[in-house]
């Protein structure tokens, strides 16, 4: 099918139930341009939620539309996120408590990359092996910015090399795509 004939399928498709379409991480005004005209309005309640994280997108995508600013976590409820999926918040000695706060501060009160920093300290024991994810964290991580790649990577690099070639394997496969035990299992 063209683009030209699915943007047709589609709008026909869409012209009289009631739908919400979720166009989720879009980057450029321009990909939405040539996205809504697939969406027509028949004026019957349906929705097109857009998730972006660049604020000119969000503004230009639709002049009768509402942007929507999600706000960052505060310090306290970036804490209380990572303390809730520690494994185990007891056995951090105040060392490491204090170490685990400037860690998560890091984060920028991203709950994303709260969660994975949390979960990969919790793998980690002693306040030595803290202190290397840290290290590791203000190494790739400048200016103070917040950088939830570096932090999914480094939790990337801490798995077995069996765990990261089966992670590497679901690369191959298209997004929503079913994949059977055994596909993997083979590859």
């Amino acid at each position: 099918m063209t683009e030209r004939d699915l943007e047709i399928y589609l709008r026909d498709l869409l012209k009289e139930p009631k739908y919400l379409v979720v166009v989720d991480d879009l980057w450029q005004r321009e990909a939405w341009e040539s996205l809504k005209r697939a969406f027509p309005d028949s004026k019957n309640g349906s929705r097109v939620v857009i998730t972006t994280r660049k604020e000119d997108v969000a503004e230009r995508a639709d002049n009768k539309g509402f942007v929507y600013r999600l706000r960052s976590l505060s310090q306290e409820e970036s804490w209380d996120l990572f303390c809730r999926k520690q494994l185990d918040v007891r056995a951090m000695v105040s060392a490491m408590e204090r170490l685990a706060k400037e860690m998560v501060d890091k984060c920028g009160g991203l709950p994303l990359a709260v969660v994975v920093l949390s979960g990969l300290l919790s793998h980690k024991r002693g306040f030595e092996e803290w202190q290397k994810v840290k290290d590791h964290l203000w190494q790739n991580i400048k200016d103070d910015s917040s950088e939830v790649s570096c932090i999914l990577s480094l939790s990337y690099n801490n798995l077995s090399t069996a765990l990261k070639q089966c992670f590497l394997y679901f690369g191959i496969f298209p997004e929503d795509h079913v994949v059977h035990v055994n596909h993997i299992l083979w590859l």
